[in-house]
């Protein structure tokens, strides 16, 4: 499993399942060449995968005096690594803190912390470690921000410009609301919404409008959140003219194109946003990653008691990812990468690996949250806590609900 070899300066290098955990030439300096790029200054705490040989623990404690690391072990035998082989010296250091699988120890808001994983050491630990999901997507997701960083930056600066509402806290408790996306199940619940739509404040993701519109559904809201020139692809503004959700960060050709009401939403954890939100006491939302986490997020914002889950499947049967007419890819080419999760009616169902932390976010939000949370998708995956309701007592249930009023929504909305 672990290995120790000499690079070609004679310093110690490390392997783990046989990859290169840092350079087999020169491993400290590669690793400050790294971390150079990877670290914003304006950080001075950090959570660490992987402590390794210590290299670059012992970069950070140098570079950042008041620094505090947490690390994520990948085994307990780590600290015998370091401690015989690598530099033992970070281990005596009070301002690290190992956390192996004691993560109570993590006190501190993980939003305010930055967050290092090598992608080496991704690679290394395996498809089986419990850990491999979670970081795969997380390191995936960062790779992408790098990619994406200057256009959510441009983004930004055109879609705040264009002075749009935002929203705004009440203490009004309302309704019921339908959180429509573009998972296969919606081609077989998409007659409840019609049948229904007039009793729920439907809320549909960008790449469920066109499936919505096609059924002749007009849902009460959209909201969109992606950066890129996909999103045109998605959401067709020729064709809606209701209200729309955006974030700040959302593709803002689209944004300005859009020729109804429009409230821009501001996310944690992105840096303009943030100064954006408090120069202008908006709130910040938890965006979860997704498009459809970001809406539930605003869905607890608005104070709605109930929220109903349509073709969030989290998963797909054989290779079909979406529902009919969706505006995003409807098939998956096979992948040895891919994984499976147990789906509503009991079978096994193929999924990915955002999938799964997604599903995550929704299972830890209906811990949380106030409002309850219901999963029509009997093929899509079971999510813990959000029980799954069978279309006979979902009708049942609706049969004796009283017609929307969305006429509160307005007191949620306040101009820039």
């Amino acid at each position: 499993m672990w290995k120790i070899e000499k690079s070609k300066t004679k310093k110690n290098t490390l392997l783990l399942n046989g990859r290169y955990l840092y350079s087999r030439y020169d491993p400290e300096s590669d690793v400050a060449k790294f971390l150079s790029k990877e670290i914003k200054n304006e950080n001075n705490k950090f959570l660490l995968l992987g402590l390794g040989l210590g290299y670059h623990a012992k970069y950070i404690l140098d570079k950042f005096k008041n620094s505090k690391i947490f690390i994520i072990l990948i085994s307990t035998d780590e600290i015998n690594i370091c401690e015989q082989h690598g530099m033992k010296e970070v281990l005596d250091d009070k301002r690290l803190i190992i956390l192996n699988k004691n993560f109570n120890m993590l006190q501190e808001d993980i939003s305010k912390m930055q967050l290092i994983v090598p992608l080496a050491w991704v690679k290394a630990i395996g498809m089986e470690h419990p850990l491999y999901v979670l970081l795969e997507v997380i390191k995936t997701n960062q790779l992408s921000f790098k990619e994406q960083g200057f256009l959510m930056k441009e983004n930004f600066e055109s879609n705040v410009k264009l002075g749009d509402s935002t929203i705004s806290k009440t203490n009004v408790a309302n309704g019921r609301a339908f959180l429509v996306s573009a998972g296969p199940s919606l081609d077989l619940t998409i007659k409840l919404i019609k049948q229904y739509n007039n009793k729920a404040f439907i809320l549909s993701v960008g790449s469920a409008l066109q499936t919505l519109l096609k059924n002749n559904i007009i849902p009460d809201a959209v909201i969109i959140s992606d950066a890129t020139s996909r999103l045109t692809n998605q959401f067709n503004y020729k064709e809606y003219k209701g209200l729309l959700f955006y974030l700040s960060t959302a593709n803002h050709e689209v944004v300005k194109n859009h020729a109804g009401l429009k409230v821009i939403l501001f996310q944690q954890n992105y840096n303009l946003s943030e100064k954006f939100a408090e120069m202008y006491s908006a709130p910040l939302l938890d965006t979860g990653g997704s498009v459809a986490t970001l809406a539930l997020s605003l869905l607890e914002f608005l104070n709605f008691n109930e929220v109903y889950l349509f073709g969030q499947d989290l998963g797909f049967e054989h290779n079909r990812t979406h529902a009919t007419h969706s505006a995003s890819n409807t098939s998956l080419i096979n992948s040895i990468n891919q994984k499976h999760l147990i789906a509503n009616n009991g079978e096994m169902i193929n999924t990915r690996s955002d999938f799964i932390t997604f599903k995550y976010w929704f299972e830890q939000k209906a811990i949380t949250t106030n409002m309850k949370i219901y999963n029509t998708s009997y093929m899509g995956a079971k999510i813990k806590n959000i029980p799954y309701i069978s279309q006979q007592l979902f009708e049942f249930h609706f049969s004796k609900v009283p017609q929307k009023d969305l006429s509160f929504l307005e007191k949620y909305i306040n101009t820039l």
